[in-house]
């Protein structure tokens, strides 16, 4: 028997609802494929996936896979036309080119195929039409997303620091999310400081406890791209357009924000002058004996940490600048000056 392979392809939960589920197209198309006396080779499956181009993954193997002439594929089996593409241009120019030349039929599962120029003519109109509906989807959507903006309400998905909520009158929104709010704030702080570029700033926070929802490292990108997010300052910008009504909670302020914005477009300009921390290379650990180092933390109090937990050697705990200057001062209290030596410094 000869082999076809098939492609499914869903975009959204709605169209799942509507009946076509992925597991329905591919029901549908074995039962198809068999029928018309073919054998099933692969099942190719793009999963929340617009066909208004084709750049999916599997639509990429398919077309490899196809174009290999020892898999011998003799025909693609398709729930319907629009399931494969939705543009006129890459099926004409792509899709269809390269099925012509493997020799490789195109069928629809539940639709008319018929092999003459007026069947032709039917396809070309059913994705003429496929292309017309996307237009119309993508323009309604358009629309609908500019009206949300225009209420002061964000229109896209929640970015991190902040979570998509249901209003209890059903209406969509955007919330702080308490936990990611803290290390959004941090890593504006931070930057702002001047003590930390946007690799050294990554590891740090990734160091704290910040993560992806899959509990891997938040890239260095995703920091770069969050810092210039002006969302965080209670606006948030939609096709070039800054919404100051925005009805979502700041987490930072906006003279914070604009002093990092400066520090992206030249960090050597805004970055603030090294500092000169009391007691850098003068203490070292009492647990591995690494020397202590500092750094400043929310652009005002300074902190000691061992430098042996870079290595991950020394788990010392970070030692806020204060209790070391209290330390200090106790065993000074124990220090007895001379009378005669005492005398003499009253005299400078």
């Amino acid at each position: 028997m000869e082999k076809a392979v098939i492609y499914a392809r869903v975009s959204s939960e709605e169209q799942a609802k509507h009946g076509f589920s992925i597991e329905n197209q591919k029901k549908v198309c074995v039962e198809f494929a068999q029928k018309s006396g073919f054998v099933v080779d692969k099942i190719f499956v793009d999963e929340g996936k617009s066909a208004k181009n084709l750049d999916r993954p599997e639509i990429q193997e398919l077309m490899t896979y196809c174009g290999k002439k020892k898999n011998n594929i003799k025909a693609l089996v398709i729930w319907r036309l629009d399931r494969i593409s939705r543009n006129t241009t890459d099926y004409h120019g792509v899709l269809r080119p390269l099925f012509e030349r493997k020799g490789i039929k195109l069928l629809s599962a539940t639709e008319a195929n018929v092999d003459t120029i007026e069947g032709d003519l039917m396809r070309n109109i059913g994705m003429s039409f496929a292309e017309y509906e996307r237009k119309i989807i993508g323009f309604r959507t358009i629309a609908g997303l500019r009206q949300k903006a225009s209420q002061g309400e964000y229109p896209h998905q929640a970015p991190v620091g902040y979570k998509n909520i249901t209003r209890e009158d059903g209406s969509k929104a955007i919330a702080i999310d308490e936990k990611n709010a803290f290390y959004v704030k941090r890593a504006f702080e931070m930057y702002d400081s001047g003590m930390y570029s946007l690799r050294s700033l990554t590891n740090k926070l990734y160091e704290d406890g910040f993560r992806t929802k899959k509990g891997k490292k938040v890239a260095k990108t995703t920091i770069e791209y969050m810092l210039k997010n002006i969302i965080y300052t209670g606006v948030f910008k939609f096709e070039d357009k800054i919404y100051e009504n925005a009805k979502h909670k700041p987490i930072i302020s906006k003279e914070l924000f604009y002093r990092v914005q400066d520090r992206l477009i030249d960090p050597n300009k805004t970055r603030k002058h090294n500092i000169d921390f009391a007691y850098t290379g003068l203490i070292r650990c009492e647990h591995c004996g690494c020397l202590l180092t500092a750094e400043l933390k929310k652009g005002k109090y300074i902190y000691y940490h061992c430098t042996g937990n870079k290595g991950g050697n020394c788990k010392r705990d970070y030692i806020n600048e204060t209790k070391i200057d209290k330390a200090i001062a106790e065993v000074l209290k124990l220090i007895i000056i001379p009378s005669s030596v005492r005398l003499k410094i009253e005299l400078l």
